[in-house]
């Protein structure tokens, strides 16, 4: 065996056992008693783009939604709160790690990556930890998660992993607002980052830099992949965000919808 061929095993053995580390800390058992008990239903998948408004999260109030990340930070300006929150990025969540009993307590569930600070979680009876498989897919589509159980498969945006967790737990008709897939700054495939000065990140009241540099190309591959596994499956899936630039899934009027 060649020295590079005994490194590459070395490595993919401490890769399996570090995923096997951190598959054991997912909340399995919580996850698969989610599965399947939405079938019939619709949810709303909330982004925090610049098109996002207050008057639209109003609306949502007796609606079943997914929402993410800093969204909390606007609590103070709505009634709304989100009946699911999920955050999957290891360096947000240890921005975020000391509000968590505070996000706990306005939601029915908490969904996040299971990277979080064991002192940030503890006791938090409604958190469910799952494991996120960041394993590489090229530039073609990411994997999509039937077992959310057993993993989640990164996308490089947590609208993924709502998604894949929405479609675990049944919901057949599920709703994209807010999510505007528009940065000032961008990783292409080529790995050549991208600036746009005009655009803005995030709406009103969730200003702050960004923790990573967004990768619109495999978002927009994981979107597809997900437009193409709801599809089969007679899920619809459709983008209710006032602008923007997300064109992979049909569009449809947000003020229609109810």
């Amino acid at each position: 065996m060649s020295i590079y061929k005994k490194y590459r095993y070395v490595k993919e053995v401490f890769t399996w056992i570090a995923e096997t580390k951190y598959r054991k800390c997912s909340d399995s058992a919580k996850m698969k008693e989610l599965k399947d008990t939405k079938i019939g239903k619709r949810c709303f998948i909330i982004g925090n783009g610049p098109s996002l408004q207050i008057s639209d999260l109003e609306r949502l109030k007796n609606e079943d939604t997914f929402a993410v990340n800093r969204i909390y930070k606007i609590f103070d300006r709505t009634d709304w709160r989100p009946t699911y929150y999920c955050s999957q990025d290891s360096r947000i969540i240890d921005e975020i790690s000391g509000d968590f009993r505070e996000i706990a307590d306005t939601c029915k569930i908490m969904f996040i990556r299971n990277c979080a600070k064991k002192e940030s979680i503890s006791g938090i009876n409604n958190l469910v930890s799952f494991y996120l498989d960041v394993a590489p897919t090229g530039s073609g589509l990411p994997r999509f998660s039937m077992n959310v159980d057993k993993r989640i498969y990164e996308g490089c945006t947590v609208a993924y992993a709502s998604l894949q967790i929405a479609v675990y737990m049944g919901y057949s008709e599920i709703y994209i607002i807010g999510t505007d897939h528009n940065y000032n700054l961008n990783l292409n495939n080529r790995g050549r980052i991208e600036q746009n000065g005009n655009v803005t990140n995030y709406m009103k009241g969730l200003e702050g830099k960004l923790v990573f540099v967004p990768q619109l190309e495999k978002t927009t591959n994981a979107y597809k992949k997900a437009r193409l596994v709801c599809e089969q499956r007679g899920i619809v899936v459709k983008n209710a965000t006032r602008g923007g630039k997300l064109e992979v899934f049909d569009r449809v009027d947000f003020d229609l919808l109810f």
